[in-house]
């Protein structure tokens, strides 16, 4: 995938999820062996860096029930700005008991968006 192509999709999906107001960038981080993508964000700002795992490092084995694709991450990443409140609200502990709670809801969201995104595009 090449870094326009990661443009135009980063920026349909701001647009869909509502996050223009974000200065978000999204590239290939060739070192996140353990997952497909990670956000970093600077809330203040406004600001988030999204980096992707490159699909050809991916261990198949690893991700078995959640195959690689850049575009579910990116969906799953942005939705991870909607929720970065958590972060300056809630105490250690708490974000803690609900974080398991919050990322499988995310992940769940995020399927579900890029289904029926790609069997609207069949």
């Amino acid at each position: 995938m090449t870094q326009k192509e990661i443009n135009k999709m980063l920026k349909y999906w701001q647009e869909q999820l509502k996050l223009q107001d974000w200065d978000v960038v999204a590239r290939v981080d060739n070192y996140l062996r353990d997952k497909h993508g990670e956000v970093n964000w600077v809330f203040p700002k406004k600001q988030a860096l999204i980096g992707l795992e490159n699909p050809d490092y991916v261990n198949p084995k690893l991700f078995k029930s959640f195959p690689m694709s850049s575009e579910r991450t990116v969906i799953h990443e942005l939705l991870h700005l909607h929720f970065v409140f958590i972060d300056t609200l809630v105490d250690s502990d708490t974000k803690e008991l609900i974080q398991p709670f919050l990322e499988q809801a995310i992940h769940n969201i995020s399927g579900a968006l890029y289904k029926l995104k790609t069997e609207k595009e069949k």
